[in-house]
């Protein structure tokens, strides 16, 4: 590859994650949440173990493994986002080549911890599967097509425990590492969808307003119910349900309220972020705790 070619790929590689995934929001919000699952993973553990190598990798990792899913997203709706023709034919395989570089990085860096590799592939396989087959399989019950989005983000959420156990030597137990996942699972869904409600938009599956209701109050008590198995499970102290439950239960009372509306109460992208931020604030109080006593 001649120096002026790599150069223009390289300033399309930036300009594309400076709009596509931008690193000073996105790629900085799931690295901290990447940080704070490992955390509470070694403040659940017998023994606090965080290892700053693997902790590294296991960032690095997740943040690989959701710029993927932007990836598969974007080249799943390239041919509605541009015309025939050259363009979008180098398009496709300039992200074509970004998602092969993508997994046989993350497959690299976890190449020594097999269930974590294991995760890696199998979050790989989900994503790529679910828009470019699976959904053309499923075409007829868009119901089952559920699991199968959503499933990408449990996956990759559930490698970063997975990777702290392998690289630790340390084994959570199966609702431990369920409810840790379940926690950030939950707390990035209700953001997903709650960033466009009230706007008259597409929503998620095109529900309406009362489904986008059930779904935000279901993810609301799902948080709750993992910080509390969290707590319990993992020997927290007091401080971590006494933080981490207020923002979910706030977010409920106010879809309870019949929050949103369309065209009423619409909100900033911005919106579910309270509920991520206090799951974050809860776990960096009690490892200060920890630190402390």
């Amino acid at each position: 590859m001649s120096r002026p070619v790599a150069e223009g790929r390289a300033q399309a590689a930036a300009s594309y994650l400076l709009a596509r995934f931008p690193p000073q929001s996105l790629g900085l919000a799931i690295v901290v949440c990447a940080l704070s699952a490992t955390l509470l993973c070694a403040l659940s553990a017998p023994r606090m173990s965080v290892p700053a190598v693997a902790t590294t990798v296991s960032t690095v990792t997740l943040v690989l493994l959701f710029l993927l899913m932007r990836l598969a997203d974007d080249l799943n709706d390239l041919p509605h986002d541009r015309p025939p023709g050259p363009e979008r034919e180098r398009a496709r395989g300039a992200l074509i080549r970004a998602i092969v570089a993508v997994i046989g990085v993350a497959a690299l860096l976890n190449v020594t911890r097999p269930r974590a590799a294991g995760v890696v592939l199998a979050t790989s396989a989900l994503v790529l599967l679910t828009p470019f087959v699976l959904k053309h399989l499923l075409r007829e019950n868009r119901l089952l097509l559920l699991p199968c989005y959503e499933g990408g983000p449990a996956l990759a959420l559930l490698y970063v425990p997975l990777a702290w156990s392998d690289a630790s030597g340390i084994a959570l137990s199966v609702p431990l590492t369920l409810g840790i996942t379940g926690a950030f699972w939950a707390s990035y869904e209700f953001w997903k969808f709650s960033r466009k409600a009230g706007q008259d938009v597409y929503q998620p599956y095109d529900l309406s307003d009362p489904g986008l209701r059930l779904v935000l109050l279901g993810l609301a008590a799902l948080l709750a119910t993992c910080v509390l198995a969290v707590w319990r499970l993992g020997g927290l102290s007091p401080l971590f349900p006494l933080l981490g439950l207020p923002g979910p239960a706030l977010l409920a009372a106010a879809v309870v309220r019949r929050w949103p509306r369309r065209g009423v109460d619409a909100t900033p992208g911005w919106a579910g972020l309270p509920i991520v931020v206090a799951l974050v604030g809860a776990v960096a109080a009690e490892g200060l705790w920890t630190a402390l006593r």
